[in-house]
């Protein structure tokens, strides 16, 4: 089972979305700025040693608000030095293939409207 909890991009004051078009479909989605995973063995109740984390450069919203970097904790420079939310799928994509090859299933939870 893989255990998302992603930080998103916030304000007190605004509502930030992005709108995202697919073919003829359109989303309305959070900007993440922190992408951590980690893999529990169900099996063995445990969780696995290796775990995937990367602060994500916001790129609708580059400077966090006031009021996200407190509700947080996460600072400027911290997504700054960060990667594409693209470049995160990829490296997931890579991390989950190498730390599940062994299980039959793998279940992706995740909280919250992302």
């Amino acid at each position: 089972m893989a255990i998302l909890d992603f930080e998103a991009q916030c304000s007190n004051s605004d509502k930030l979305t992005v709108q995202v078009k697919v073919n003829k479909y359109s989303f309305i989605l959070k900007e993440i700025i922190e992408f951590p995973v980690v893999i529990v063995d169900v099996e063995n109740r445990k969780i696995l040693e290796n775990k995937f984390h990367y602060y994500i450069k916001p790129e609708v919203y580059p400077t966090l608000f006031p009021f996200c970097k407190e509700l947080t904790g996460i600072n400027q420079e911290q997504v700054d030095q960060g990667i594409l939310l693209k470049d995160a799928l990829l490296k997931l994509d890579q991390f989950l293939r190498e730390q599940v090859e062994s299980f039959i299933m793998l279940i992706i939870i995740n909280s919250g409207t992302f």
